[in-house]
């Protein structure tokens, strides 16, 4: 019998995943894709771990987008508990889920930038 915890404890159990549609400010979407171009990382996983470390820190600003900014529908694979977080955060905050997103993408670009 093969013991599977040296694979879970490195890699984690697969959690159900859903394709939904955002829209996500343009900046943020290009930030995301030079990041992707640079690391092993492709853009859904950098928007599944913003949402992840959105609802995990509660950090829910509510930002003014820059004049002219367009957005730009992306389909993208989201964990399950991602969905759940967002859809918690989308009735205690009145904020729509693609804002909610856009404020996760737009919190981990920032609080990991070197000024």
């Amino acid at each position: 019998m093969l013991n599977l915890n040296y694979f879970e404890g490195k890699y984690g159990k697969r959690e159900k995943m859903y394709r939904r549609s955002y829209y996500i400010d343009s900046s943020l979407l290009g930030q995301l894709e030079n990041i992707s171009e640079i690391y092993r990382v492709n853009v859904p996983e950098l928007i599944n771990d913003s949402i992840e470390e959105l609802i995990k820190t509660g950090d829910v600003q509510v930002y003014m987008r820059p004049e002219g900014e367009l957005s730009i529908k992306y389909t993208v694979l989201i964990r399950e508990s991602n969905l759940n977080g967002l859809e918690i955060f989308n009735k205690r905050y009145g904020i729509s889920i693609s804002k909610l997103v856009n404020i996760a993408i737009r919190n981990i670009l920032n609080n990991h930038s070197i000024n």
